[in-house]
């Protein structure tokens, strides 16, 4: 159960969403983009999936990463340019209009003793957001050390400045609606546990 900023309790049994694009911030200034990035994490009754491998690192000290939230433009509305896991196949696409659902949230709150249904359903080019993380302190990738970066997505940043009970169902974008006030919370979602770098 997670309580929100404004005391509402509520269960969460489905979250979703795509992690794109995701880059190493080097220690000389330069980034490592990773192709074709495109990974669907989530967490329902039927399957978890919170963590990725990277391959491929070039040698060298590294300072922080990005990734987004979300499909970018070029991406989310051509079959053509599916890269990655990009499918319509995992209902994670609206299917009544072209592109993809970037992030998804679904459950249960409790109405005055009685559990009602919520959701969060955000997508649109324009709520596609980046995050970036800088290390504590850098890491290195060589064929000597074995490094690992461990995030935190804690769901309860999620619901500040959503009133679930007034606003159960949040589809869409753009930016000033519900669903673009909740994209902003991405930022305030993700932090860094760990970053480690060890021979």
């Amino acid at each position: 159960d997670v309580t929100t900023a404004d005391g509402t309790t509520l269960q969460i049994n489905v979250l979703r969403y795509w992690i794109s694009n995701v880059q190493l911030h080097q220690a000389d200034g330069s980034t490592h983009a990773f192709p074709a990035s495109y990974y669907l994490f989530e967490q329902t009754a039927e399957n978890t999936r919170n963590a990725l491998s990277l391959i491929d690192i070039p040698a060298g000290d590294y300072t922080g990463i990005t990734m987004a939230v979300g499909v970018d433009k070029d991406h989310n509305h051509s079959t053509d340019l599916f890269e990655g896991e990009l499918s319509t196949a995992v209902d994670m696409d609206w299917g009544w209009n072209s592109g993809f659902i970037f992030f998804k949230i679904e459950g249960e709150f409790d109405d005055n003793g009685a559990m009602t249904f919520y959701k969060a359903h955000v997508g649109k080019d324009d709520l596609y957001r980046e995050v970036t993380l800088t290390f504590d302190a850098p890491i290195t990738i060589d064929d000597v050390h074995q490094s690992a970066v461990q995030l935190s997505a804690e769901a309860k940043p999620i619901f500040n400045g959503w009133n679930v009970p007034d606003a159960p169902s949040v589809v869409g974008g753009p930016v000033g609606s519900p669903a673009g006030n909740l994209a902003t919370n991405y930022s305030q979602w993700f932090s860094l546990l760990a970053a480690t770098s060890e021979e």
